[in-house]
């Protein structure tokens, strides 16, 4: 009996994480295939802190920048460049609160709210982001011109679900009352994980609002996107020799990366279920 009891304990042990495996199996392929809302392939990302010291004003900061983009975009394979404050996938997000003009003001702890991104005007092509209405930023959106904002499809939904948010104008709170006119709505991105909600994110033009430290984002036409990753650390060098390179990744590792708890949690529970079906085996 004690045998018997051993087996049927065993047997039933190995189903139970068999099923369980196979479960986590099909959830992690569901998220793999879950669209990001951009195009990891071919992307790398290197993030770049300008010098308080040699960039004090915000048009020396812009300009450096598109000094950079210029320079990438000479690079062999290179198809597309742009900057970005927060790369997707690296949980730097900055959230602020704002008033939409015309509406009676959110009371205070009631602050309608969204997650802020400074971007150029080439960032939706190189993540191939895509848009929905309106258009995105372009050379006429200058540091004199009005300021203007790129919205996200979240954010439409949750703050304009019954009227048209282009033309319309918000001010963030704080210090800076400058209004900004929505002029596009753009594609949903999971910036924090594929398996988390999206949140309402608006995007500021970098010319706009320079910012000293920002992510050169570069699409390639190579299979493995690290293969550019000497050229543009070169190129960064030329540019400025003390110029600091923090970090150089590939939007693909960060995707990976972004999965690797799912992943160890399959592989882990696999490895279980392999074990315990051997002892049944034996057992049997």
């Amino acid at each position: 009996r004690m045998r018997s009891a051993l087996i049927v304990t065993e047997v039933a042990l190995s189903l139970m994480l068999l099923v369980g495996a196979g479960l986590l199996i099909n959830s992690f392929w569901r998220l793999l295939r879950t669209d990001a809302g951009f195009d990891a392939r071919g992307v790398v990302a290197l993030d770049i802190p300008l010098s308080r010291a040699r960039y004090t004003t915000p048009e020396q900061r812009s300009a450096a920048f598109e000094q950079l983009i210029g320079r990438m975009k000479t690079l062999p394979g290179v198809r597309d460049v742009s900057v970005v404050s927060n790369v997707p996938l690296t949980d730097l997000d900055i959230e602020l609160s704002f008033q939409i003009e015309g509406r009676t003001p959110y009371k205070p702890g009631e602050e309608a709210t969204a997650d802020y991104t400074v971007a150029g005007g080439d960032y939706f092509r190189t993540m191939n982001i895509g848009l929905q209405r309106g258009r995105v930023f372009t050379n006429q959106d200058t540091a004199n011109s009005p300021h203007v904002l790129v919205v996200s499809d979240a954010f439409v939904k949750r703050y304009f679900p019954n009227e048209d948010p282009i033309g319309r104008r918000i001010v963030f709170d704080g210090n800076d009352k400058t209004a900004r006119e929505i002029v596009g709505i753009v594609a949903d991105v999971k910036r924090n994980g594929l398996d988390n909600d999206v949140e309402p994110e608006v995007y500021a033009s970098h010319v706009q609002r320079p910012e000293r430290r920002l992510n050169l984002v570069i699409r390639t036409e190579a299979r493995d996107a690290s293969q550019l990753s000497q050229a543009a650390r070169a190129e960064v060098r030329a540019f400025d020799q003390n110029q600091i390179i923090w970090r150089v990744r590939t939007l693909e590792e960060l995707l990976g990366t972004s999965v690797a708890p799912r992943r160890f949690n399959m592989l882990l529970l696999g490895i279980f279920a392999g074990v315990a079906l051997v002892l049944a085996a034996i057992g049997l």
